[in-house]
């Protein structure tokens, strides 16, 4: 009998994190600094997976951000 090969069912977590998709970024990055998780899953209303959030994630926001974008960009031309 050939033995049985691990599945992911075997390593995921059966209870995980989630977080609303209305939850303000910073919740997202609270949840993200105090846990010890990459990503965070986001579930709608109805509490489908509808996507996943990181710190990739909320970085790539802050940078790409109007409001950070314009105070650093006049931090630089008064320095």
């Amino acid at each position: 009998m050939k033995a049985r090969q691990p599945s992911v069912a075997d390593a995921m977590s059966v209870d995980p994190i989630a977080i609303d998709i209305d939850a303000p970024l910073e919740e997202a990055d609270r949840l993200l600094r105090s846990t010890y998780i990459t990503g965070i899953p986001v579930v709608d209303r109805d509490g489908l997976l509808v996507g996943v959030i990181s710190h990739v994630h909320l970085t790539a926001y802050r940078f790409t951000s109007r409001d950070f974008s314009d105070s650093e960009t006049d931090s630089h031309r008064e320095g």
